[in-house]
């Protein structure tokens, strides 16, 4: 037992919850957690894919630890941190008009369906995804609201509308979905870890420090297949 709480107070033991979402998932979340079990090999991961408003009110409530998700924060709870910016492509069913082009003109898919994760009370993809549409001059003449963006990829190959994803979900194979890059110059979105300044776990302090040290962009911890093309 002495042992294990002298572990701890070192950051190599302990619990920590992690909130993320999906794009996470694919990028940069399987190079943080190959270090966490090569470096803190008694430490205990708990993980949760959770909505990006989901994940904010967790860390307020103290629920999670740690969160990855898409926003824009200014709570003085918090501290953040971008940990990957990747472009954005479109994801298309495969029978779209556009399917076989290898660029796309986001302007000329102006009468299709989006598909996009919800709005929630602070302002992240939703709006990331309305500025690329106003920066092209268009608005969408409807849109389907989902509460996580894999989920919209499913209705993508229903050939229910298109979806503006993160380039790393290329690596997710989709019946249906074909991903195509945009003509003008790539609109990027930014991935946060964000935990609250109150913490003492000294096992986030860790893991944050370490996140610290390879920010901005996670050059070292990204997926190295998800980081090319």
């Amino acid at each position: 037992a002495i042992t294990d709480a002298r572990a701890a107070e070192r950051g190599d033991a302990g619990t920590i919850t992690i909130g993320f979402v999906s794009s996470a998932a694919i990028s940069v979340l399987p190079g943080v957690l190959r270090h966490i079990r090569e470096h803190m090999p008694l430490a205990d991961v708990q993980l949760r894919e959770l909505a990006v408003g989901d994940q904010i009110e967790c860390l307020y409530r103290k629920t999670i630890d740690l969160g990855f998700l898409h926003a824009k924060l200014e709570e003085k709870a918090f501290e953040t941190m971008i940990v990957t910016r990747e472009r954005l492509m479109v994801a298309l069913p495969n029978d779209n008009v556009f399917a076989n082009c290898r660029l796309v003109d986001l302007k000329k898919l102006e009468g299709e369906t989006v598909i996009i994760p919800a709005r929630h009370s602070t302002s992240g993809y939703f709006e990331r995804v309305r500025a690329v549409y106003q920066s092209a001059g268009i608005l969408p003449e409807r849109i389907h609201h989902t509460n996580l963006l894999q989920t919209g990829l499913l209705l993508v190959g229903a050939g229910l509308g298109i979806s503006l994803v993160p380039e790393s979900f290329k690596r997710i194979r989709v019946k249906g979905v074909v991903y195509r890059h945009l003509t003008a110059s790539a609109p990027t979105i930014d991935l946060l870890a964000v935990w609250r300044r109150d913490n003492n776990s000294q096992l986030l302090a860790r893991i944050t420090a370490e996140l610290q040290l390879n920010s901005p962009c996670l050059e070292n911890w990204t997926d190295p297949e998800s980081a090319s093309g």
